[in-house]
């Protein structure tokens, strides 16, 4: 079933150790209260922190740290530089504050760490259903 997401909702990363709570800094559109995401809610620090500790090679952090450790892998706290923006959206387009139409952010929308990892939403923090 099809959702829509809401500030607070959960992520995962395919590499990272923990999950994280997706931040919608601004309340551009409220369904039964909640403050309602969109495809461009991908900003690191900004909608998504960390994933506690992150495993993925590409990372240069756990590169480093895993030559250091004579290949053993060798996580390293997960701070991502950037993410592609959540895909594929939803038909379910709302007007920001500044006019604009965007596409509100559904449960089955993904999106990937610039070093390759994807990030999935596992909770979206509302029973909102939404059409496809």
């Amino acid at each position: 079933m099809l959702r829509l997401v809401a500030k607070g909702a959960k992520l995962r990363c395919a590499d990272g150790a923990t999950p994280c709570t997706l931040k919608v800094m601004r309340v551009d559109y409220l369904v039964d209260g909640h403050a309602i995401a969109n495809v461009e809610d991908h900003k690191p620090a900004i909608n998504i922190d960390g994933f506690g500790m992150c495993k993925c090679m590409q990372n240069p952090a756990v590169a480093a740290a895993t030559a250091a450790n004579k290949g053993a892998l060798t996580p390293m706290p997960c701070k991502p530089p950037s993410f592609s923006e959540w895909t594929p959206g939803a038909k379910y387009i709302y007007q920001d504050v500044d006019g604009r139409n965007v596409s509100a952010l559904t449960n089955e929308c993904t999106c990937s760490c610039a070093y390759g990892p994807t990030v999935e939403i596992v909770d979206p923090a509302t029973d909102l259903n939404v059409e496809a």
